[in-house]
C-alpha cells in the first residue's frame, strides 16, 4: 500500500504526464532539426557520421547539463579547446572517461555525430 494519498499521486501523475510531452516536443524538434540539416540526400552520402538519435538528444537537452565548479575550471573543453569558466554549463559523453565538454559544444557534436570526439564512444544514432 502507497504511503502517498490520492491527491499526491494525482500530482506526480499529471508530472510525469508533462515531463512526458515535454520530452516528445522536444523529440519533435530534434527530427525537424535533423531534417532540415540533413535534407540534401547528397550531403548525407559525403557525411561519413551518423548524428545522435534525436530522442537521446532531446534527453540531454532535458537534463544533460551540469553547473561549472571550481574544481573544473583548470580544465578545457576537448571540442573548442577553451577553458572551462565558473557558472558555465558543461556535459559528460557517457562514456567510461566521462570526456568533459562545454554543454553546447557537446550538443553541436551530438548533432554531428553519435560517437564521443576523443574516444569513439558511441551513442544510440539516428535512423
Amino acid at each position: 500500500m502507497s504511503s502517498f494519498s490520492c491527491e499526491e499521486n494525482k500530482g506526480l501523475h499529471c508530472e510525469e504526464e508533462a515531463e512526458q510531452r515535454l520530452l516528445e516536443h522536444v523529440i519533435e524538434e530534434e527530427t525537424q532539426y535533423q531534417q532540415h540539416h540533413r535534407r540534401n540526400g547528397i550531403s548525407r552520402v559525403f557525411s561519413y557520421s551518423t548524428p545522435a538519435s534525436p530522442r537521446f538528444i532531446a534527453r540531454f537537452r532535458l537534463g544533460g547539463y551540469k553547473i561549472i565548479s571550481n574544481d573544473m575550471v583548470d580544465k578545457k573543453c576537448s571540442i573548442c579547446l577553451e577553458d572551462l569558466k565558473l557558472h558555465q554549463f558543461f556535459a559528460q559523453w557517457p562514456c567510461e572517461a566521462k570526456h568533459t565538454f562545454h554543454y553546447h559544444c557537446m550538443l553541436n557534436a551530438l548533432r554531428a555525430g553519435n560517437k564521443c570526439p576523443l574516444c569513439r564512444h558511441p551513442v544510440e544514432a539516428a535512423t
